[in-house]
């Protein structure tokens, strides 16, 4: 069984040992362990939180000694301090300590390297817990002749780029408005056609659609014929009858036949 494991792996097979090394694989071939039981992952895992708990170190180690050196920093400043002070030990309170030159001297260089050293300390201390950022170093010094040149080299350049941005950007516009001047052309000259197009009469003749239908021929008077009821007689009389006057001729009855049993 594979330290730190259970009996199979988690697809299900049992762990073999590797024939080289001191690794497990299970038998499916899908998974693979250490000789501690970790998976590759879990390695990986457990190196960087080391890692990270080491940067964390280093780094509360950084700012301890920063700190130190400041306290001492401090503590030096203050022993400056209470020395300068301090009365003068002389023998005879009543005879004033004349300093001489060379005194002075030495203790203003002894007072000036310590103020560097100081400084410097207090630079690479902030060097350590600042990012370094670009700075650019400016010369207090008389400029050189080399250097008065390069500067005017440098604003003569820049400003004919600029001259050369302003004549780029006006050629840039008058061929812009060049552009629109033109298509306003072609457009009015387009509206025109149009306008002159909807204004123009037809050049082909009307088609016969839009021609106007012929109109029916006139149908000729009704013939109004008089009803007899509508007649007026005439004031002559006529031997003719009138149809519904002549009566039928009377004609024998046939005689009837008996019926048998009559």
């Amino acid at each position: 069984m594979a330290p730190g494991r259970h009996d199979t792996c988690p697809c299900g097979f049992v762990w073999l040992k590797d024939m080289q090394g001191d690794g497990y694989t299970c038998a499916g071939g899908n998974h693979r362990i250490d000789g501690s039981g970790e998976t590759p992952g879990e390695t990986k895992w457990r190196m960087s939180q080391e890692a990270k708990k080491q940067a964390e170190a280093a780094q509360k180690e950084a700012e301890r000694a920063f700190e130190q050196g400041r306290a001492e920093a401090r503590e030096r400043e203050k022993e400056r301090v209470r020395i300068r002070a301090a009365p003068p030990a002389t023998n005879s309170p009543s005879q004033p300590v004349h300093e001489t030159d060379a005194d002075w001297e030495r203790r203003e260089s002894r007072e000036r390297e310590l103020r560097d050293l100081r400084e410097r300390q207090l630079r690479q201390a902030k060097a350590i817990h600042e990012p370094p950022r670009a700075t650019r170093q400016q010369s207090r010094s008389t400029p050189t002749a080399a250097q008065v040149e390069a500067d005017l080299a440098k604003a003569r350049q820049q400003k004919q780029k600029g001259t050369i941005q302003i004549n780029q950007k006006d050629s840039q516009q008058r061929f812009q408005q060049a552009i629109d001047a033109q298509a306003a052309e072609e457009r009015a000259a387009a509206w025109a056609r149009i306008n002159a197009t909807k204004r123009a009469s037809p050049s082909t003749p009307t088609p016969s659609t839009n021609r106007p239908r012929a109109l029916p021929a006139p149908e000729s008077a009704p013939i109004i014929e008089p009803m007899p009821w509508t007649s007026v007689p005439s004031a002559k009389p006529t031997q003719e009858r009138e149809p519904e006057l002549v009566r039928p001729r009377q004609s024998t009855p046939k005689e009837r036949e008996k019926i048998p049993w009559e």
